[in-house]
């Protein structure tokens, strides 16, 4: 059996300057790990009861207050994930998980679950029409979904209501290599390029940013570009206001041999 690469094999070409923030000092990441556990522990004895009183018969009240706690605690427990999360790829402490997976099911998956939030919010999702994909590729999938999944995120909020273009192919530059190349355009901008790109710097973000959006962004997008950079790709942010958000990426994977 062949040796098969257990890490994404990057493109030949030079990388281009980056403008990504440096590593926080290690103190501020232990305090955000720190912090995480804590209130994540405390959220989970929250969460859990809230559970059990929405399951008595109290009055209507108390059940309507129990599920507000419980809405906001999924909201706090979620945050505090992506604090952690955060703080382990700063460290460098995240690695990537290679295997085998299927190109087509990571679309569909992709394309299935952010159309079902796209309409939910109002905004029209549009994807090309079905290429001819590789059967199979050797990378870490789950956590390339996971950053497309952010950018995807990410577009919606900075459009609501507008139009979402999201275009994935796979191209072989390569025998061993394909690179998943990509291009997300959100219709209606809120923010102009500086403050677009400060969301993806959340512990230094710019303070005029966030204002401007109804539902701003945490740390999603730094999670996003951390993931894709560590797979050994790359990401492309424009954004120009009241017309388009538009990210351009690209992530390498190995070929799969049986």
């Amino acid at each position: 059996m062949p040796n098969i690469p257990t890490e994404p094999i990057p493109s030949s070409d030079p990388p281009p300057p980056s403008d990504d923030p440096p590593c926080p000092p290690q103190a501020e990441i232990h305090c955000l790990a720190a912090v995480s556990h804590e209130l994540r522990t405390a959220l989970n004895v929250i969460l859990g009861l809230a559970d059990l009183l929405q399951q008595t018969d109290d009055l209507q009240k108390a059940r309507r207050q129990a599920s507000m706690i419980h809405d906001s605690g999924l909201v706090m427990h979620a945050l505090l994930d992506d604090m952690l999360e955060y703080s382990l790829l700063a460290s460098g402490a995240a690695r990537p998980r290679p295997e085998p997976f299927s190109p087509e099911m990571l679309l569909a998956e992709l394309y299935d679950t952010f159309a079902i939030q796209a309409r939910a919010a109002g905004s029209d999702f549009l994807t090309p029409p079905p290429a001819t994909l590789p059967e199979r590729l050797h990378g870490d999938a789950l956590h390339a979904r996971h950053a497309l999944a952010r950018l995807l995120e990410l577009a919606l909020k900075l459009a609501p209501r507008g139009e979402i273009h999201a275009d994935f192919h796979f191209t072989p530059i390569k025998a061993q290599t394909s690179l998943l190349r990509g291009t997300i355009r959100a219709s209606g901008c809120l923010l102009n390029e500086l403050q677009c790109k400060s969301l993806f710097k959340p512990l230094r973000a710019h303070a005029d940013a966030l204002p401007r959006l109804p539902n701003p962004p945490g740390f999603g997008p730094a999670i996003a570009r951390a993931w894709i950079r560590l797979l050994g790709g790359t990401l492309k942010v424009r954004c120009t206001p009241s017309e388009l958000s538009t990210f351009n990426f690209e992530i390498p994977f190995s070929q799969h041999h049986h």
